[in-house]
């Protein structure tokens, strides 16, 4: 049987648990009284996140790598994926802005509050 703490030299997690996030990360996902929906919401979106970019960039080599061997196909489906790319890149961008927004009517909120 597999499990995923392994009793090797260096299990996935720690006995003294994982350290706090950075101050300036704010998911909501990460946030105690954040509303379930949300943090739902913001942890598929950032997960999403990390497993469409090395897609891409996987994608995007191996049309790079067919170009030898069919121009136009590979042309083709680099342009799409580069397309796609940058849709990730904008989409990537407006999350942190909207964590950013969000951090900041936190903060004013709060600063208002003392």
């Amino acid at each position: 049987m597999i499990t995923l703490d392994s009793r090797a030299e260096s299990p996935i997690s720690l006995p003294e648990g994982l350290p706090a996030p950075p101050a300036n990360t704010h998911f909501a996902f990460l946030d105690k009284g954040t509303d379930p929906v949300d943090a739902r919401e913001d942890l598929a979106e950032a997960v999403s996140l990390l497993v469409e970019r090395p897609a891409l960039e996987a994608a995007l080599a191996e049309a790079t790598a067919r170009f030898e061997t069919d121009p136009e196909g590979a042309f083709a489906e680099q342009q799409r994926l580069l397309k796609r790319k940058l849709e990730f890149e904008a989409r990537l961008g407006q999350m942190a802005s909207r964590k950013a927004a969000i951090a900041a009517t936190k903060n004013s909120d709060a600063a208002q509050g003392s």
